[in-house]
């Protein structure tokens, strides 16, 4: 996990120091060229894109981390708005990995104390209580284990499909 986070940490802290020099620094005609400069920079709406997806980290993908060795791992899990209110997001352990079972309407939700789950939560999601159009996830991948940042770890089937999800949620728990 953190060989994945420390080259986009590196990134961001530069950025903020860079930033933070501009705006403190002591030579008078800098400064004001600054203040005049920024405003209109800032309120670009290109600049304010490329901005925020950076500092919120939407431009992460770990296809090619030593994490996403798993099959189906890599990508950000979706978080669709539910019938009962709320999304998905709300469901999931906020510091913790999770499972994710995509079921299907009148599908029994998984025993969370199978030792199939490693001790690791599970939240169950039968795909009629989605208020989004479409399944947001294949029948062959409707077992998910999602990381504590709400990227996919693996996918598959099964839980055991995904290959070793309780030494690696062990590894890798902080």
């Amino acid at each position: 996990y953190e060989q994945e986070q420390r080259p986009t940490a590196r990134k961001r802290v530069t950025g903020v120091a860079l930033v933070t020099t501009a705006l403190t620094t002591h030579q008078g005609a800098v400064r004001r060229a600054f203040g005049r400069l920024s405003p209109w920079i800032l309120g670009r709406s290109g600049i304010q894109a490329k901005l925020g997806r950076t500092a919120g980290m939407l431009e992460l993908a770990y296809k090619s981390g030593s994490l996403s060795k798993a099959k189906g791992s890599g990508q950000r899990l979706a978080n669709p708005r539910l019938f009962e209110g709320g999304r998905l997001y709300d469901r999931l352990p906020r510091d913790d990995w999770a499972w994710v079972v995509w079921g299907t309407p009148g599908e029994k939700p998984p025993v969370p104390g199978d030792p199939a789950w490693c001790g690791i939560p599970v939240v169950f999601v039968p795909t009629g209580t989605i208020a989004e159009e479409g399944s947001p996830i294949s029948r062959d991948k409707r077992v998910v284990l999602v990381r504590p940042d709400r990227y996919v770890a693996g996918s598959g089937s099964l839980p055991e499909s995904i290959g070793q999800p309780g030494s690696m949620h062990q590894e890798l728990r902080i």
